[in-house]
């Protein structure tokens, strides 16, 4: 007995429709995915923020500060110099004079599309920085 010409449709829309799906999660990520991305906007906007505080306390203070608590933290600082899911603060050091480091947590890898600068991979990435200082 040979099976309906609308139930061998049925079966291959439906397996065309859990393909589409798959691929499309594949190709997108799915809503981990997504969370992680969101996650990692934040980060990034944290660490320029920073980085512009960093730059800003170097103008008025002529040397990079010790540690981010020695920042001038007005409304900067806090909640915005940790990571937004782990609470832990970013990681910071001086490498130079008028260079620096800042670390982070990734969950995932940045777009090509990313300013090179900024660009990281999955985990701990670091950032090497410097403020353009004018002679003092």
């Amino acid at each position: 007995m040979k099976p309906a010409p609308h139930l061998l449709f049925g079966v291959a829309a439906s397996l065309f429709v859990v393909a589409g799906v798959g691929a499309g999660i594949l190709i997108v990520g799915g809503p981990g995915h997504a969370r992680g991305q969101r996650l990692d906007d934040l980060r990034l906007d944290s660490l320029r923020m920073i980085s512009s505080e960093v730059d800003r306390f170097e103008q008025k203070h002529h040397a990079l500060p010790q540690t981010l608590e020695g920042l001038d933290a007005g409304d900067a600082g806090g909640e915005s110099w940790r990571d937004p899911e782990t609470k832990a603060p970013y990681e910071y050091r001086r490498t130079g004079a008028a260079s620096y480091e800042m670390c982070a947590r990734f969950a995932v890898a940045s777009d090509q599309d990313e300013d090179r600068q900024w660009r990281h991979g999955i985990g701990r990435s670091c950032f090497e920085l410097s403020v353009d200082a004018p002679a003092h």
